[in-house]
């Protein structure tokens, strides 16, 4: 295995987020059409009304709020969507929410950390990705896989001698297949066999 990845797209947060919104705005506005039905109608003695300025107040809100969770209903769900983690040998990376997010902050940040300075916890259906004092949220359908193969990266369960789990670390020194049964580095051009990978006198991989 090279690496494991996992990201948003797909995720059942987006149809709970989507679904959300949409009732919270319904509510909203259901709220603010009593309010304005109820203390926005000035009733004579006859029964008949009329509209004060409260009744606008109120039924402005109302409409604004409500269309306001329906845009959150769709950008919420594809800002979800674009969450990812990737985590490599020696490296984790992708593009994560902030903890504002729930605070209404829709930001997707990107971040790229040596395996040896950050850490993955699994909360529930996310990831919490923690370095430098930031800690960054991905929605993945896969959490237990990533986080078990990060945890076997740090435990030294996986090496980069490990050819099932060897990553393109060193793209710009690619090796390349000179011959059927050999592939020769461009960096070292030292022979490695035609199963291999990983260049084992230079480091660089494939």
């Amino acid at each position: 295995m090279k690496s494991i990845s996992g990201s948003g797209e797909g995720h059942n947060a987006c149809i709970f987020w989507a679904i959300l919104e949409v009732v919270t705005g319904i509510g909203l506005f259901v709220m603010f059409y009593i309010l304005a039905q109820n203390l926005g109608v000035t009733r004579s003695y006859f029964g008949s009304g009329s509209r004060n300025g409260l009744y606008y107040y109120f039924m402005g809100c109302g409409i604004v709020l409500g269309i306001a969770c329906l845009i959150f209903a769709i950008a919420v769900p594809s800002i979800i969507m674009q969450t990812y983690i990737k985590v490599y040998i020696d490296r984790v990376e992708g593009y994560g929410l902030s903890k504002w997010f729930y605070w209404g902050n829709l930001r997707t940040f990107g971040f790229i950390y040596p395996i040896n300075q950050v850490s993955i916890d699994q909360n529930g259906d996310k990831l919490i990705v923690h370095g430098q004092n930031t800690s960054y949220i991905v929605y993945v359908k896969n959490g237990y896989e990533i986080q078990r193969f990060f945890w076997k990266i740090k435990n030294g369960e996986i090496t980069p001698d490990d050819e099932s789990s060897a990553v393109p670390v060193n793209r710009t020194a690619p090796i390349k297949k000179k011959s059927g049964d050999k592939w020769i580095c461009e960096k070292c051009e030292e022979k490695n066999p035609n199963t291999s990978l990983y260049c084992k006198n230079c480091g660089t991989y494939n």
